[in-house]
């Protein structure tokens, strides 16, 4: 019985993957838009707000799965960054939720009452600014970050493109440099 449970897992695993996959490429900008308007750069938020980006990135040579986190303040100051490694898994929806879960953590710790999260998969925003229940693979997840959405006085949860979200997808693919947040960051991604 246990074999049958783990590769029916499997199975949900793999189907929740591909549909991921399906919605990411389906809601991807047309091709005649313009690459101009794409290249957008990090906007300032009011100066009582907490921009907090994130991304999740996925290694399948490694089977494991990275997460990026960068806070800044109104001025565009980093505030805090984070970094995770999730091995044995290389889902690319887990790892973009996981990601808006550990930013909440953050503004949790760090006691900030205004934030703004923003992520470049549309399909994690949505579902993070959904009221309906998420009964996916990654719902208790999704579910879990809603909950701390509701801790703090005000958190909005916003798309942007992978252009203006470049540090904290930088961060998540440079997870397997052991980079710890504490320390400045790497200069490279500067």
């Amino acid at each position: 019985m246990e074999g049958k449970t783990q590769v029916a897992l499997e199975v949900i695993l793999s189907a929740d993957r591909v549909l991921f996959e399906f919605k990411e490429l389906n809601t991807q900008l047309a091709p005649s838009t313009s690459r101009q308007h794409m290249e957008q750069m990090w906007l300032s938020t009011p100066c009582e707000f907490i921009k907090i980006n994130f991304d999740g990135a996925t290694f399948t040579s490694q089977t494991a799965m990275g997460v990026g986190i960068v806070a800044r303040n109104s001025e565009g100051l980093c505030l805090a960054w984070r970094t995770r490694c999730v091995n044995h898994a290389d889902d690319a929806a887990l790892a973009e939720a996981l990601a808006a879960r550990e930013a909440m953590r953050l503004a949790i710790q760090e006691s900030w009452q205004n934030v703004i999260l923003e992520g470049d998969c549309k399909n994690i925003i949505s579902r993070l600014n959904s009221n309906d229940p998420d009964d996916s693979v990654i719902g208790p997840i999704v579910n879990d970050t809603q909950y701390l959405m509701r801790a703090i006085r005000r958190c909005k949860v916003d798309f942007i493109p992978r252009d203006c979200n470049l540090l904290a997808h930088s961060l998540a693919r440079k997870v397997l440099d052991n980079l710890d947040g504490r320390n400045s960051l790497p200069l490279d991604l500067l």
